[in-house]
């Protein structure tokens, strides 16, 4: 059985620059993909790519907001970004 992780690396394929692109993602056959036309199976749930990506996001930041004490520019700092990045992303997952 193939790990989920080769699976998308396959799917994504070698990638010249800084990071993939929207043309980098292609299906088995090497056709482009849109990344909102992917899906995942995530808990027998099958869901797409975008929404898990959002579900991670939320978990995330709830999370550093849960040991920052509910303090947003230490949970922004945990996360690596800046606290207007933070509550522009919340405001985005829909956590205000």
């Amino acid at each position: 059985m193939e790990r989920t992780n080769d699976v998308y690396l396959r799917l994504l394929g070698a990638v010249a620059g800084p990071g993939p692109s929207r043309a980098a993602l292609r299906d088995e056959t090497g056709t482009p993909v849109a990344p909102e036309s992917c899906s995942c199976r995530l808990a027998g749930d099958e869901r797409s790519l975008a929404h898990a990506v959002d579900d991670f996001k939320r978990r995330l930041v709830l999370r550093a907001l849960e040991r920052a004490g509910g303090n947003q520019t230490r949970a922004a700092a945990a996360l690596g970004m800046h606290q207007s990045n933070l509550s522009r992303l919340m405001k985005t997952l829909d956590l205000r």
